[in-house]
């Protein structure tokens, strides 16, 4: 997951950072923290950041404040969570406001930390694929997964920057995909975001691949690229 603290006080920030990173290792969850001292700062790197899926947000800064800075986000549309931590209980409603996940009082507990953390997970899994690699577990978003395809006892997710390799059978990854995913060929899901365009009997995808389009497979993807086109109209 990615996260950002926004945070004035660097002992607060630390200590936030810490709990965060024991979090993950205690549930084996990959994650990228990254750090701001004050809303302008964050606001000057935010689109240089990948997308966030949780924003701890101090309220009092100096400068702009934390309610304004999500008032802010929510106008830019920022979609992911925001857990307010501040030392002042008056500013619980302002919270509500701006539809924060959760408000924790300073010094927040890692247990609230954490439970926080748990259903931030929860939810990014429904949005993620999840890869396995011995002892690693990395979130993969299915909006950057191109294809899978299958490749002898294993499955090759691609994305534009790089190919997982995973053990797993290719029947169990493609019943657990969101509709956007398609399957063009007994070995090739292709995700219909990246479809750039479809001939007769081949699909080319947004990073170059080809691939050829099964008989059996052919009426089904074009239905479903239809509907998908329509419905970004």
């Amino acid at each position: 997951m990615n996260i950002a603290i926004i945070e004035d006080n660097p002992v607060e920030s630390n200590r936030l950072n810490d709990i965060i990173n024991n979090w993950s290792k205690s549930k084996k969850v990959k994650n990228d923290i990254f750090t701001y001292s004050s809303a302008e700062a964050f606001l000057k790197a935010n689109k240089t950041i990948p997308k966030l899926s949780v924003i701890f947000l101090d309220i009092e800064m100096s400068g702009m404040s934390g309610i304004e800075l999500a008032h802010n986000l929510r106008n830019m549309n920022y979609d992911g969570e925001i857990i307010i931590i501040t030392a002042f209980r008056e500013y619980v409603f302002q919270g509500y406001n701006v539809h924060a996940l959760n408000y924790l009082l300073k010094p927040a507990e890692p247990v609230s930390i954490g439970k926080c953390l748990d259903d931030v997970y929860k939810k990014s899994l429904s949005e993620v694929y999840t890869y396995h690699f011995r002892s690693d577990v990395i979130s993969i978003p299915f909006a950057d997964i191109i294809c899978f395809v299958s490749n002898l006892h294993n499955v090759d997710i691609v994305t534009a920057d790089k190919t997982y390799s995973e053990h797993k059978s290719f029947g169990e990854v493609v019943n657990n995909l969101p509709s956007t995913f398609v399957q063009v060929h007994r070995s090739f899901v292709v995700n219909l975001a990246h479809v750039y365009s479809i001939s007769k009997n081949t699909i080319k995808l947004s990073n170059g691949t080809e691939a050829s389009i099964g008989r059996s497979f052919a009426k089904d993807l074009s239905t479903k690229f239809i509907n998908y086109s329509t419905r970004l109209d």
